[in-house]
Formats: structure tokens, sequence, C-alpha cells
């Protein structure tokens, strides 16, 4: 499911695309619906006009499979590239990336879900995500460039959970070597 929803997007923003090296903006609105909508997130980037500093780009709608991995709210956010960064500052620079070069720019990683301290929110997840670049509306100086964020992840076990497993699975073999 993870793999397909990414590759789906990909192939569905290549279809947009075209002949042209981006598809336009109007097209980013495909993503707020099935099957796409609840795995997604809009980054809107400002126009940069002279390059050297280019103002934060602004988290847009997050879709409601995602609002668990505490991206937070809608509102500006500093793209930061490092492992260790949070989960919605590093999608903001896979936006970015894709952007800069123009092609869909891809991200899977294993990290802890950004939560409250306590310990049983900070969960492991599996992420794959795609980040999709779109260019600015035609005659809209005001607007910058658009990236779609199609994320899908899944919960890992916690630590309890997974020795539990263990433990239900070495009961069930010895079970069936009782019955050999």
């Amino acid at each position: 499911m993870e793999r397909r929803l990414v590759r789906r997007a990909e192939a569905l923003w290549d279809q947009l695309r075209g002949d042209s090296d981006l598809p336009v903006a109007a097209a980013a609105t495909l993503f707020a619906s099935p099957p796409f909508a609840d795995h997604s997130l809009e980054l809107t980037f400002p126009p940069d006009p002279d390059g050297k500093h280019p103002p934060l780009p602004h988290l847009g709608r997050i879709g409601e499979a995602l609002t668990g991995l505490g991206l937070l709210g809608p509102g500006p956010v500093a793209p930061d590239a490092r492992p260790d960064a949070p989960l919605r500052e590093r999608l903001a620079a896979l936006s970015e990336q894709a952007l800069r070069l123009r092609t869909p720019a891809f991200l899977e990683t294993d990290t802890t879900r950004q939560g409250p301290s306590n310990p049983e929110a900070a969960r492991g997840i599996l992420l794959r995500a795609v980040a999709l670049p779109f260019r600015p509306p035609r005659g809209q100086p005001a607007r910058g460039p658009t990236a779609i964020v199609v994320a899908s992840c899944r919960q890992l076990l916690s630590e309890v959970e997974t020795q539990a497993l263990h433990g239900e699975l070495a009961a069930a073999i010895d079970w069936l070597k009782g019955l050999a």
C-alpha cells in the first residue's frame, strides 16, 4: 500500500506535466481528493525576488492520515533536511529540493512520531513520501511555486508489543511441536 500510493501520485504528476517541465499550480488541487487527500499536504513557497533570502514556505492543507505524525497545523515552516530534524521541517526540505531540481523527490525513513514527551507517544513509524513540484500560476507575481507531498506511513509496534508478540509466537510454536 505505502509504495503504491506514492508511485500513483508520481504517475499522476507525470501525466499532469505532459510535455512541460512542471505541471501548473492549479493541477495540485487534484491531490486534495481521494485517494491522495488523506495522505497529502501542500506547501506554498513565496516568490524569491532576489534569490538570496528565500522566505519561509507555508504549510497549508494537511491530510487526515498525516495529522497523527505531529505535523501540527498550517503555518510557516523552516526547511531542514537533517535526519534528526522534526518531520515537518524535513518534508519542507524535501519539497524545496523537488522545486529546485524540478522533479519529484523521495524520502523513505523510519523515524519516531513527533509528539509529547510521553514515552508511549513516541512510537516508531515507517514513512514513504514523494514531493511533487508545481510551477507558480502565470500572471500572479505574489504567488510562488507549490509542492505537494504525498506520504504513507505505518506505525511500528512498541517494545512491549513486540515482546508480547514474540511470546505469543513462541507459545504457538511450542503448541505445534506438541501436536507432532
